[in-house]
């Protein structure tokens, strides 16, 4: 990162500092340059503590603060994006990933990509969808033998009331900073759980008032009025509470990769955690 030359690829374990890495280098190295974050969620508690600017592009434009100003006085140190691994796996369905090409193409500075899942069989697909000629790959183990993983394959009928008589009994033997949370498709699913759980429920919404209802919700979790966290994929990266004792999944996610980086929220801080899954069973094989 330091020499600004190279593009990069890091795929790095939860918990190893790519955060302070990034930081680290904007404010000590780069001072004088710009460094832009892009987020593919829009979960972005830490930065609006911190009071890093930030923007929400919609599938229509290209990132509004890219100035022609920091290209033309080289003032951009390099873009970094994280969780990069989504651009393979919601390129299809969230029309602003496809703008990372352009940016690509427009932007002369290094990228940065970081993310803690991308196996080594999606490698060529990432440098195909970059288009880059070049990549430099750092690859570190991102297991973690302090998870215990569980699926239970259950009648239609009991998948439900399973996962809140399993999160209700794991949750009554919390120690005071210890935290679940529960991962559902919709925010239908979400509020269902929620409320059969007395809890709020965190879901993507694009009003303002509706975004600090879950501003509060999130204090609420991280400061442990409320131990369960029920959310949409919304929070499956970034989440860096340290005691999340269990990851709870109402059904499987979309893809193997959301899977793994859900499942990675929890034990941030090393110790033992469950990493559950609640399936229908009668939905039969799951496809290639």
């Amino acid at each position: 990162m330091q020499s600004r030359q190279n593009h990069l690829l890091a795929i790095l374990p939860c918990g190893i500092g790519k955060t302070f890495m990034l930081l680290f280098q904007a404010k000590i190295y780069d001072y004088n340059k710009v460094t832009i974050l892009l987020l593919p969620l829009s979960g972005l508690h830490a930065d609006e503590q911190i009071n890093i600017p930030s923007v929400t592009p919609n599938g229509s434009q290209t990132l509004p603060l890219l100035h022609y100003d920091l290209i033309n006085q080289k003032q951009l140190a390099r873009v970094v994006f994280d969780e990069a691994y989504k651009v393979l796996t919601d390129v299809n369905y969230r029309d602003v990933f496809h703008h990372v090409k352009i940016l690509l193409q427009y932007l002369p500075c290094p990228f940065t990509f970081f993310c803690g899942c991308l196996p080594p069989t999606l490698e060529a697909a990432f440098w195909e969808f970059t288009g880059l000629e070049y990549l430099d790959i750092i690859r570190m183990p991102t297991a973690h033998p302090e998870l215990a993983y569980a699926v239970y394959l259950l009648p239609k009928d009991q998948v439900f009331s399973e996962l809140i008589r399993y999160v209700e009994e794991r949750t009554t033997s919390y120690h005071i900073d210890d935290r679940a949370m529960v991962f559902c498709h919709s925010k239908a699913n979400t509020q269902k759980v929620a409320s059969a759980l007395g809890v709020l429920a965190f879901f993507a919404e694009s009003e303002k008032e509706l975004r600090d209802a879950n501003n509060t919700v999130f204090c609420k979790w991280v400061e442990g009025s409320q131990k369960i966290m029920v959310c949409t994929s919304i929070l499956g990266c970034g989440v860096d509470l340290p005691c999340v004792r269990d990851v709870i999944h109402f059904d499987l996610p979309y893809t193997a990769l959301d899977k793994h980086q859900q499942e990675n929220c929890a034990s941030r801080d090393g110790k033992p955690a469950n990493a559950v899954t609640f399936v229908d069973s009668s939905r039969g094989a799951l496809p290639d």
